[in-house]
């Protein structure tokens, strides 16, 4: 994992007005991780920003990989309910979407992915790409509050595999 791009990750919430806010409730654990990166390793004018794009590299990283075995032993004996756009052997199911961003469901929780432009506040030439990964689950009880250090942690390692994988994928793209 690239230390440099793991140091970077920061807490913070859903933007008002994002596709995350619609789910979840008060009583739900919510988080939300940043990594803004340059934009010259990560979009050029051919291969512009997209949540689409960028939830495939998600679930195609190294990173997710050990995941997506275990959930294809699962859906072995438990078949999710189908829907027209899912990853991950149907489990990760996309309840809604735009160009930035896409919300998943896998019945008891809700990820959200977001790739944009850094706003003109933060950068007056927009040179960075924020990607963010968020989670919302749906019961907060003890189990959820005693896992909550080990999957920050994983989102943090996912969130930088997905970043890796996106920026590769542009890089191969415009060679």
């Amino acid at each position: 994992m690239s230390p440099s791009l793991y140091s970077n990750i920061k807490s913070c919430v859903s933007p008002e007005g994002s596709l995350l806010e619609k789910y979840g409730s008060v009583a739900d654990y919510h988080d939300c991780f940043q990594l803004k990166t340059s934009r010259k390793t990560t979009a050029t004018a051919e291969q512009p920003l997209s949540a689409k794009l960028f939830a495939d590299a998600f679930f195609s990283s190294s990173h997710f990989r050990p995941e997506a075995w275990l959930l294809s032993m699962v859906t072995m004996f438990y078949k999710p309910p189908s829907s027209e756009f899912s990853y991950a052997s149907g489990i990760f199911r996309v309840i809604e979407s735009n160009d930035r961003e896409i919300v998943l469901d896998t019945g008891g929780t809700q990820s959200w992915l977001c790739v944009q432009p850094s706003p003109a506040g933060d950068n007056d030439d927009t040179s960075e790409i924020v990607y963010q990964f968020g989670s919302i689950v749906n019961k907060s009880d003890w189990l959820v509050r005693l896992l909550i250090y080990p999957h920050t942690l994983y989102a943090k390692y996912l969130l930088v595999g997905a970043v890796q994988q996106h920026q590769q994928e542009n890089r191969n793209k415009s060679h």
